[in-house]
């Protein structure tokens, strides 16, 4: 039997095939191998096969490409991509598409004394328009919601602080122009956080940020994009605002994580229960 038409792979409990193409194959080699799988494949009734293909291995596209292959995404290291197939004849196509959303995040920093934390970014948007914003940014793969804020407060500011609660999602809708986005759209989330530390020192991303300050709740309320009622950005800081404006009520300057807030959504990372693996709980 011919071991180069041998290739490793997969089948999930979708039955479909996962299959890592081989980086020192010869297209040829390839070609004959796929050939001899994809009729093994039909035969047993499978029905999507995904392989991923590395840089190094790029001379291998063309091949599937003549096989009926087609691009899904890109993986986000940007060493490799991913193409597929759907084998039945039959039946209409199902295999999920792309990748469709991106994660954003922005932290509502509170203070012991009760002022939150606002940032000047140095590039973007809002850097041209000069206001004073949350700071924030976009997750890295495999961060979850609150691992996200807190790193991206910590990567701006310098500040440490506690995770407290999702407050609010904004569903942002991208242009099919964006090159960078691909037509992907972002969930961006408002969470409020809490300082470590009563009278943290500010230490600025210098690349990133060019200045940030400490404003009173009413301040972030009427600050730059939130100030204008009946626009997404104003609600997305709506529901913060109100959770520190109760806190401030009470009087609560001292206040920390180990109080539970009664606005928003807090985060527990709990097992799926019915196979192996962990996912976050808002």
């Amino acid at each position: 039997r011919d071991t180069k038409l041998k290739l490793e792979f997969t089948v999930d409990s979708y039955n479909s095939v996962m299959l890592k193409a081989p980086d020192s194959i010869s297209p040829r080699d390839f070609d004959r191998a796929l050939d001899h799988h994809i009729r093994n494949w039909r035969k047993s009734g499978v029905k999507g096969v995904f392989v991923e293909v590395g840089i190094r291995g790029s001379s291998l596209i063309a091949v599937l490409a003549s096989h009926g292959f087609s691009f899904h995404h890109a993986k986000p290291e940007g060493d490799a991509l991913v193409m597929k197939a759907w084998l039945p004849e039959a039946t209409p196509n199902n295999l999920p598409h792309a990748p469709t959303h991106f994660l954003g995040v922005a932290g509502v920093v509170r203070r012991w004394d009760g002022k939150v934390l606002l940032v000047q970014e140095r590039n973007g948007p809002a850097a041209k328009m000069k206001i004073w914003k949350l700071p924030g940014g976009q997750a890295d793969p495999g961060e979850s919601i609150q691992q996200a804020v807190i790193r991206e407060v910590f990567e701006e500011t310098g500040i440490e602080t506690h995770f407290e609660a999702l407050t609010s999602i904004l569903h942002l809708k991208s242009t099919k122009d964006n090159m960078v986005r691909g037509g992907a759209m972002d969930l961006f989330c408002t969470c409020v956080l809490t300082t470590k530390h009563p009278t943290p020192d500010i230490k600025l991303q210098e690349n990133e940020i060019t200045a940030a300050r400490w404003a009173t709740v009413e301040e972030l309320a009427s600050a730059g994009l939130y100030s204008f009622e009946g626009t997404a950005f104003h609600a997305s800081v709506s529901a913060a605002v109100q959770m520190l404006r109760s806190w401030n009520d009470k009087d609560d300057s001292k206040k920390n994580s180990s109080s539970r807030a009664n606005i928003g959504l807090g985060a527990d990372t709990l097992p799926y229960g019915f196979t192996r693996g962990k996912a976050d709980v808002l």
